[in-house]
């Protein structure tokens, strides 16, 4: 319910800076099964054109090749993903709890005096499992519903530009 803090996320980068990799190659998967999320009804179109209507089979091995070597390509996409976004998780969780007990160990006798240790631990322990989870989950979330809208938009104004004008002044109204 508070408002987005951007100093505050700041100081999460050098948490983030060890697995910029592992999210960069994150950020190419899901850009590249987003991709192939869009194409697919585009090749049911076609077999809708190609084979179904003209009840033909010309030229239907190839397009089968095609076809489940963008799913495999995709399914794999998705298992790279989701491998690569576990380990940020983890390792996410553990580095900034590491560094909060550290923190922990720093303070005086008094404050713990004044609050409860169960209370501490079990806040340490839920919001760095939450940041972790954020970062690795939900940005890479955030990416891929964007890449697919762009890419969705992209494959509806190369089929038909006028219709997809039509959506798209429908789509700002409905989402606000």
């Amino acid at each position: 319910s508070k408002s987005f803090q951007p100093k505050t996320w700041a100081k999460l980068l050098p948490f983030v800076r060890p697995y910029y990799k592992r999210l960069a190659v994150i950020f190419a998967m899901m850009v590249g099964t987003a991709v192939i999320d869009v194409v697919l009804p585009l090749f049911q179109s076609y077999a809708v054109d190609n084979f179904i209507v003209p009840r033909s089979i010309d030229g239907l091995k190839p397009f089968l090749a095609s076809y489940f070597g963008c799913i495999l390509v995709s399914s794999l996409g998705t298992i790279i993903f989701s491998r690569l976004s576990m380990v940020v998780e983890i390792g996410l969780t553990r580095d900034l709890r590491r560094r909060c007990f550290i923190h922990l160990q720093q303070l005086s006798l008094s404050y713990y005096n004044m609050t409860p240790v169960g209370y501490i631990l079990a806040r340490v322990m839920s919001d760095t499992e939450r940041i972790a989870m954020l970062i690795a989950w939900s940005l890479e979330d955030t990416l891929w519903s964007a890449a697919y809208i762009t890419f969705a938009f992209a494959s509806m104004f190369s089929i038909n530009a006028r219709l997809a004008s039509i959506v798209l002044a429908v789509v700002p109204p409905i989402a606000i």
